[in-house]
């Protein structure tokens, strides 16, 4: 879908796919080939005090694996246990210390597969 405003500024918006390529051309004018790499939705979610972890994207993360990550007081984020995804979403166990704890799940980049960016979830805040 594009548009032209009242200053003739154009824009485009797209949903890109994995790996898409975009080129632009007006006139005789022609731009280089662009590829658009994305990143797949990674959820933490907690119901009932247990945690889920899920990724989604146009093909099936199920069998690679993320890291849950716990933010430091120095505010690093530190690995606490590898997760292999499934389907329907995983659940996650893991004993964390008394008090305020950050956590999220990161999806590396070798997990994330040809055409994907690699990502991380929000962060959750939970306290115990």
């Amino acid at each position: 879908n594009s548009t032209i405003d009242a200053n003739g500024a154009w824009s485009f918006v797209f949903e890109p796919t994995v790996r898409s390529e975009l080129q632009a051309q007006s006139g005789q004018g022609v731009s280089r080939v662009v590829t658009v790499r994305v990143k797949p939705r990674l959820t933490l979610t907690r119901r009932r005090g247990v945690l889920f972890a899920q990724a989604v994207g146009a093909r099936t993360f199920r069998g690679r694996h993320v890291w849950l990550q716990r933010r430091t007081k120095q505010g690093r984020w530190r690995s606490l246990r590898k997760i292999v995804l499934d389907d329907p979403p995983r659940r996650v166990r893991v004993m964390l210390p008394r008090g305020v704890s950050r956590i999220r799940v990161s999806l590396p980049r070798r997990q994330a597969g040809p055409g994907y960016e690699p990502t991380v979830s929000r962060v959750l805040v939970l306290r115990r």
